[in-house]
């Protein structure tokens, strides 16, 4: 476990060859299975990232943003990006389109980017856009744990286990509490 990480309440995935496999409940994910039907397949299923304890300011509708701490990034939602997207974040301080699926199937339009103030990098990184929305629906509070859930490609955009056509300009994220 990262140091840093636990002090913030995050616990990051590790190897990508020893991550927790996504197991969902047919029954009560349905909705969920339905939506990700040709994204998640034998060859590209959706790996373990992280989890974290919600804080107040992540639910919070006045923030209107899930914080993340740069070492998540790199250890982690990296593995989800194209070269593109991981230069676009993390050099050129461009947000990227993020496709949020919550436990119901519901899909959130979210956007990642790197975190500035007064022009300096402030060593995290936001999730913004629909978030307060997801978090409201899915009735989230402090203290909550979710845990995210990727397909990771990083690098991998012309390799065969994603069908011709993949959409490589969205990064796909599931949030979960039960699964």
């Amino acid at each position: 476990m990262n140091i840093l990480a636990n002090q913030v309440g995050i616990e990051v995935g590790g190897d990508v060859n020893q991550l927790e496999l996504w197991d969902p409940n047919p029954r009560e994910h349905s909705g969920l299975l339905n939506e990700l039907v040709g994204l998640v397949t034998d060859a590209a299923p959706l790996r373990f990232l992280w989890r974290k304890k919600l804080t107040a300011s992540d639910v919070s509708s006045q923030q209107t943003r899930f914080v993340l701490h740069r070492n998540v990034v790199r250890d982690n939602i990296v593995r989800c990006l194209t070269s593109q997207q991981r230069d676009d974040l993390c050099n050129n301080g461009e947000q990227i389109q993020v496709a949020g699926f919550d436990e119901e199937g519901r899909q959130w339009e979210l956007k990642l980017k790197k975190r500035m103030q007064s022009g300096h990098d402030t060593g995290t990184y936001v999730l913004i856009g629909e978030w307060t929305q997801m978090v409201s629906a899915n009735g989230w509070s402090a203290d909550d744990e979710i845990k995210i859930w990727g397909l990771p490609y990083a690098g991998m955009e012309d390799q065969w286990r994603f069908g011709p056509y993949h959409d490589f300009s969205v990064v796909n994220f599931v949030f979960t509490t039960t699964v």
